[in-house]
């Protein structure tokens, strides 16, 4: 009889070590939580500067007014807004509008996410650019004149977006002007891209 008591006890005594154990566990639990958090971008925009808050050729790479010769030549347009120091080549181009300068680089306005860095890319291969009334009488065509070499005032370091998410960009290139070029007014499209980095 008593050693039944003993085990009884001994049982008994197990059972609420256990159960102490078991609650001393559920006592020392902690719990944490974090947020999962995300931001899209504003989506990033790039248009031609057709209101010239920039530009003084409503956006547009301006080769001006060229003078034709028997040998032809080049015309470039560097990409500065610097007036008279944009212009280089082997041809004279004139400005001869009320604002005093009808030739320049292509203006691009870019908008998107504030402070972000974008890229850009060019033209890589010359483009050609079409007379818009003349044609030669003999075979009906419109005469034409390439543009190539082109350039931006890019770097690496230039191309992120003010605090109001607001970047422009310039693009020049260089003008392939016949011997005797017919007398037109010329104008071929080219593109250009914006990505963010």
């Amino acid at each position: 009889m008593a050693k039944f008591m003993f085990e009884k006890k001994a049982s008994s005594l197990l059972l609420i070590v256990a159960l102490n154990l078991t609650f001393g566990q559920e006592a020392g639990a902690r719990q944490s939580s974090a947020l999962a958090t995300a931001t899209i971008a504003t989506s990033l925009s790039i248009e031609k500067d057709t209101n010239n808050d920039i530009s003084l050729t409503s956006g547009d790479l301006a080769f001006g007014t060229i003078v034709p010769n028997a040998v032809g030549g080049s015309v470039k347009i560097n990409p500065t807004l610097v007036y008279g120091s944009g212009v280089t080549g082997t041809m004279r181009t004139t400005a001869m509008n009320t604002a005093g300068q009808n030739y320049g680089p292509a203006v691009f306005i870019v908008r998107g996410y504030a402070n972000a860095s974008y890229s850009i890319s060019i033209p890589s291969e010359e483009i050609i650019i079409y007379s818009r009334t003349a044609a030669d009488p003999s075979t009906k065509q419109k005469y034409t004149m390439t543009v190539k070499s082109w350039t931006t005032n890019w770097n690496s370091q230039d191309f992120i977006l003010d605090s109001d998410g607001y970047s422009y960009f310039l693009v020049g290139g260089t003008l392939t002007v016949g011997p005797n070029q017919p007398s037109d007014r010329y104008s071929g499209q080219f593109q250009v891209t914006a990505n963010y980095n």
